[in-house]
């Protein structure tokens, strides 16, 4: 987990400017990170040339050493996001309705503050919750039926 969270972590967000309008938004990069960050829209879109940061390798330079100046120079996104309606303020989510600081979590509606949440819906202060509403403070909840089917499966 330390390693992966050297890249991102995924479950705070930072206000920091962005590296093509320069204007302030939300993302998971820190602003300590050296990467040059674009809004998820703009890194998408055709207003830049991902074509124009391709190089020729140097056989004089380590490979570490060019892989690291590639890294810092090639942009990436703010967050990854989909589908998300009135739920600017999530990440690593999608197909999110009227959510809050919800991360790594899909298809969702009027839930607030969680993390890793699936098919929930008017929840509050949840983590690891599936195919469940009108939760709150609750841990690593599952659907009963969803539990009887994974059961009727493996035997």
């Amino acid at each position: 987990m330390v390693r992966r969270f050297t890249w991102r972590d995924n479950r705070i967000l930072y206000k920091r400017k962005s590296d093509f309008f320069f204007f302030l938004i939300f993302t998971v990069f820190g602003n300590s990170s050296l990467r040059k960050i674009y809004e998820r829209d703009i890194w998408w879109s055709d207003k830049w040339n991902p074509m124009d940061y391709g190089r020729n390798y140097d056989f004089t330079k380590p490979f570490f050493q060019q892989f690291k100046e590639m890294l810092l120079e090639i942009p990436i996104p703010a967050h990854t996001v989909y589908n998300m309606v009135n739920s600017d303020y999530s990440a690593g989510s999608n197909n999110l309705k009227n959510c809050y600081l919800l991360f790594m979590s899909t298809n969702c509606e009027d839930s607030t503050y969680g993390s890793e949440l699936n098919r929930t819906k008017d929840s509050f202060d949840v983590n690891r919750v599936d195919f469940s509403e009108f939760c709150y403070e609750s841990f690593k909840l599952q659907e009963l039926r969803t539990i009887n089917v994974h059961l009727a499966n493996i035997s």
